[in-house]
């Protein structure tokens, strides 16, 4: 053969080659990243799902646990001091009681007085307003009876006038 044909036949050889090569290379690269990417990511995924949540699961059953404690120790404590508070309530209550009884028994004996003074001083007031009435009644008796006297005599007058002129 023709050195040129040679030629021409090994560039177009090497070029066809090169252009072949590049396109398989380019698409099983393309492939195998594709398929090697999915795995990849499927893979990493579920480890990464698995940890966080195995790793989340752990962080809120010890929260749990904690928060549970707290208020356990909460609750026996407000217990006591509930407990602590009722008591002193119902020994405040029944001092107060005590006292308010004590001083209910000095106001009876007060009231029982004052009623007394006032009785005595309203029996006093009434005999009083008594011995008024009965001068006031004698005055009106006397008033009355002078009235009655007065228009019996104008009666009497009158009377002997309307006679007189008849």
């Amino acid at each position: 053969m023709d050195p040129q044909l040679e030629e021409l036949a090994g560039r177009i050889t090497k070029d066809v080659t090169d252009a072949v090569t590049r396109s398989v290379t380019e698409s099983v690269t393309r492939s195998i990243t594709e398929v090697v990417t999915r795995d990849v990511t499927e893979v990493v995924t579920r480890d990464v799902t698995e940890a966080v949540t195995r790793n989340v699961t752990e962080v809120v059953t010890a929260a749990e646990r904690r928060l549970a404690q707290q208020a356990s120790a909460t609750e026996h404590r407000l217990t006591e001091q509930a407990s602590a508070t009722e008591h002193r309530l119902t020994e405040q209550a029944r001092a107060a009681e005590h006292r308010l009884t004590e001083q209910a028994r000095v106001n009876v004996e007060a009231v029982k007085s004052e009623a007394r003074v006032a009785a005595e001083g309203y029996a006093s007031t009434v005999d009083a307003i008594g011995r008024r009435l009965d001068r006031i009644e004698k005055t009106l008796d006397t008033k009355f009876a002078d009235h009655e006297r007065i228009l019996k005599d104008h009666t009497d007058r009158i009377e002997r006038l309307e006679n007189k002129v008849q």
